[in-house]
């Protein structure tokens, strides 16, 4: 959490910083009476900033101090433990003047802290876009992926029935061909019983008229001996 350090340089707000500075403590439940007094010491400071940084402050390391000397040594305390982490600095000279409440000392201090608290804030909201931004991208590749991936299964299955069909093709030619040799091998069989049935026939007539031819000369010897 070591940050770039930062001196307070400035000896007093705006008009405009001021107006800022009290908005962000009324965010905060704070009251801006007597706020000179009641910041002298820093434990008021440190139970606010443990409501953003909970693991970096312990209170225990922060009791409350009377004299001004006490109230130096909670100061440098927690500037080397937690104002040096968060990016700022006090001199020895900044922390007595706060500590012996001396007019706008304490302004400077918390509009300082209020401005690397609300960076702090904007950072993580910035962080958190990115990662929400990320998930997107992500959940976006995900479903690129997805659908590159049911296009490629649909062309599989493409080419898979395209074959079956060109198969199909490849082989409805020999069926025809094995169908129509059948045919024909049946139309031949045909032609064939029926010309046997034809010579059948014609045998069978000629056979009747040979008989009937026969009979009739018989009849006629048979008129013709009767005669003498």
């Amino acid at each position: 959490m070591r940050r770039g350090r930062n001196a307070i340089k400035k000896t007093a707000l705006t008009a405009m910083e001021q107006y800022e500075l009290n908005q962000w403590l009324e965010q905060n439940e704070i009251h801006s009476n007597n706020l000179r007094r009641s910041f002298t010491d820093v434990l008021p400071l440190a139970r606010l900033l443990s409501r953003y940084y909970p693991d970096l402050i312990d209170l225990n390391y922060y009791p409350p101090r009377n004299s001004v000397h006490n109230k130096l040594c909670n100061w440098e305390s927690f500037n080397k433990r937690v104002l040096t982490r968060l990016g700022l600095h006090l001199s020895r000279d900044q922390m007595v003047r706060v500590a012996r409440s001396v007019p706008g000392s304490v302004d400077l201090l918390l509009y300082s802290i209020m401005r690397v608290q609300l960076a702090a804030e904007r950072k993580a909201r910035e962080a958190k876009d990115s990662s929400a931004d990320d998930e997107d991208n992500a959940t976006e590749a995900e479903a690129e992926a997805a659908a590159r991936q049911q296009l490629q299964l649909q062309q599989q299955q493409s080419d898979s029935q395209q074959l079956l069909e060109r198969d199909i093709d490849a082989q409805r030619p020999r069926t025809l061909k094995q169908a129509q040799a059948v045919l024909r091998r049946s139309e031949r069989a045909q032609s064939a019983t029926s010309a046997t049935m034809r010579r059948q026939s014609q045998s069978q007539s000629q056979a009747e008229e040979l008989v009937a031819a026969d009979a009739q000369q018989r009849g006629r010897q048979a008129a013709a001996a009767k005669k003498r």
